[in-house]
């Protein structure tokens, strides 16, 4: 038991029956060369578990609500957690389950991976940029909620197969749902989402990676009060798409036709889903120059400088109503 304030270092190999932590003051800390390995339980009633790169192996661990596990490492042990878990400086590894009513959260540049099932919620701290990454590589089991996420945020489905592409998803009373076909991931988030509020890509290793795709060097659409603004889809700066007023929607970035990376334009709510049905609704104006397109709802969209002649059925997106 450690009942004593102060910080108690772990620079190599050490075991015991079990460990209790209940000094609010105690901080014990399992550096990169150090690794604690328990052949029963770490209870953490106050003070904190700090891993330095280190790696713990319990059979339990429980966390009460005023103690804390944070930093970057290793946890080989299922977790009842009432208290805080705390990814940061690294990558937070937690290989067994997590059950309990307290908090995950994900300090910028730092990664929260949770190999197993989780009941807790997970918050995005964003406390230096927007930068944080949340690994499910059990996102059928992930029953938390999540808050916080934004900017360069990321989550990463291991377990939901990106197929080039051939993934549904869709977003609906505060749940992201994504399906490859053979399985499927509902994701529960606190804040105001729509499904264009999300972009898919390949993690890497088949996986689904998922971030907000919102541009932050370059204006936002308005509300509906003020003149239009544009968003720049070349990176440089020679193409954008306007909004009209009311419209509300910040459905894609990066449409390059001049060499550069290029990214879908997704307009939400299209009543038919082919490009057969969306080609009538693009009118050239300036001769062919500047094709526009009404994209449902009364909200209208022009794609200035781009040619209506270089538009292409793989440039849209078409989420159905």
């Amino acid at each position: 038991m450690i009942d004593t304030n102060g910080r108690i270092a772990i620079d190599d190999h050490a075991n015991a029956n079990s460990l209790t932590v209940s000094s609010n003051g105690a901080n014990v800390v399992i550096d990169s060369h150090g690794d604690l390995d328990l052949r029963h339980a770490l209870t953490l009633v106050k003070g904190s578990v700090e891993l330095d790169g280190g790696a713990l192996s319990a059979r339990s661990t429980a966390i009460e609500a005023d103690a804390k596990l944070f930093g970057h490492g290793s946890v080989n042990s299922p977790l009842d957690n009432a208290g805080t878990v705390e990814s940061k400086g690294g990558v937070l590894e937690i290989k067994g389950d997590v059950a309990g009513s307290g908090a995950l959260k994900i300090d910028s540049a730092s990664t929260l991976q949770l190999d197993r099932a989780d009941a807790n919620n997970v918050t995005f701290l964003n406390n230096a940029g927007h930068s944080g990454t949340l690994v499910l590589k059990d996102s059928f089991d992930f029953t938390g909620k999540v808050s916080g996420f934004s900017g360069h945020d990321g989550i990463d489905l291991k377990d939901i197969d990106f197929n080039d592409g051939h993934i549904t998803a869709s977003y609906s009373h505060g749940t992201l749902t994504v399906s490859d076909g053979s399985h499927s991931a509902h994701i529960a988030f606190d804040g105001n989402f729509t499904i264009a509020s999300f972009s898919f890509s390949n993690d890497g290793h088949n996986g689904t990676f998922i971030v907000d795709p919102a541009p932050s060097n370059v204006p936002m659409v308005n509300n509906g009060a003020g003149p239009l603004q544009s968003v720049a889809f070349d990176q440089n700066g020679n193409e954008s798409f306007v909004f009209q007023s009311g419209s509300g929607h910040a459905p894609g970035t990066n449409f390059a036709s001049s060499g550069g990376p290029t990214h879908p334009f997704a307009p939400d709510n299209f009543a038919n889903g082919d490009f057969g049905h969306l080609q009538p609704l693009l009118q050239a104006t300036n001769g062919g120059q500047d094709p526009g397109g009404n994209v449902g709802h009364g909200d209208n969209a022009a794609l200035v400088n781009v040619p209506v002649n270089g538009l292409h059925a793989s440039d849209f997106i078409i989420h159905h109503a």
